[in-house]
């Protein structure tokens, strides 16, 4: 309905423009013109409708906590070079001893608080934010997730080094590949072979420390930086894999290209699975 609105608005403006009545300025038209468009505006017709390319403006995104439901995640860990890994790492934050990489790419249909969305994130595992179930921290390095408003709300909410990217996920038998693209182009692909049935439905805690940055009322510079961790329970049927290929279809002078996988260590594969984004410790303020 919004659509047809709008298109009505321009046609009611078109015909406005098209009389000749000799009492009726060009200037009173596009005051008229001008008056009907905002009205319905301030209504919310024009800017709160179902085009996919302009989502509700107030707001953008809800506040979180934010609960994902029916996610297929596709996982591989690898062995990365250490200078590689350091360059990634803020001083004080330390690798894990066996200088391993993970990367998680999936497709999330529904939810609460945010839209359908897909993601690829690749975290180091790093020392000393070790979670209750015993996984070490997950220091997110890069993050490519889509479409826009999840972007936004995890960069702002969360502080996460997020971009625009699109994630599928296709299955054939016992294999599933993994797609990330962006800007039109793949740019990361993953497989993984399933070595059998699901051992059932298993649940966890992932913690992500990270920087958060906080500008100035300026946005000029960095006010406050904190250390943050993010826990984020999740629970989903688990299905025990072995890594085929991973490979990053990126340039020489990209940045990402240094983490080249060295040896692919593990793998899984997790459907039906539910997680939640919402509790943030605070460790230290940076500065």
């Amino acid at each position: 309905m919004p659509y047809k609105k709008i298109l009505e608005v321009s046609w009611l403006v078109h015909e406005l423009f098209q009389r000749k009545e000799k009492n009726m300025s060009r200037p009173r038209l596009v005051l008229i013109g001008l008056a009907v468009v905002g009205s319905l505006a301030l209504a919310g017709i024009a800017f709160t409708g179902e085009f996919t390319g302009f989502p509700k403006l107030s707001p953008l995104y809800p506040p979180p906590p934010y609960l994902m439901t029916e996610v297929s995640m596709v996982s591989i860990v690898f062995e990365a070079d250490e200078t590689a890994i350091r360059e990634l790492l803020p001083p004080g934050v330390e690798p894990v001893p066996e200088h391993t990489v993970g990367i998680s790419m999936y497709v999330c249909p529904q939810g609460v608080g945010l839209p359908p969305f897909s993601a690829t994130y690749i975290p180091v595992h790093v020392e000393g934010f070790d979670s209750p179930t015993g996984s070490k921290g997950y220091w997110m390095v890069y993050g490519f997730y889509g479409p826009d408003r999840v972007t936004a709300a995890l960069r702002e909410v969360f502080g996460l080094p997020v971009k625009l990217g699109t994630t599928r996920v296709e299955r054939q038998g016992d294999r599933i590949r993994a797609i990330l693209t962006r800007d039109g182009a793949e740019m990361i692909e993953a497989t993984i072979k399933l070595k059998g049935e699901s051992l059932g439905k298993i649940s966890g805690i992932g913690n992500f420390p990270g920087i958060k940055e906080l500008p100035s009322s300026q946005g000029t510079q960095t006010a406050v930086s904190e250390l943050i961790v993010h826990r984020l329970p999740w629970h989903g049927e688990y299905f025990p894999a072995e890594p085929v290929s991973l490979t990053f279809k990126v340039s020489d002078k990209d940045p990402l290209r240094k983490l080249t996988p060295k040896k692919l260590l593990g793998a899984s594969y997790i459907s039906s699975m539910t997680f939640a984004f919402g509790y943030v410790d605070v460790v230290k303020e940076m500065k």
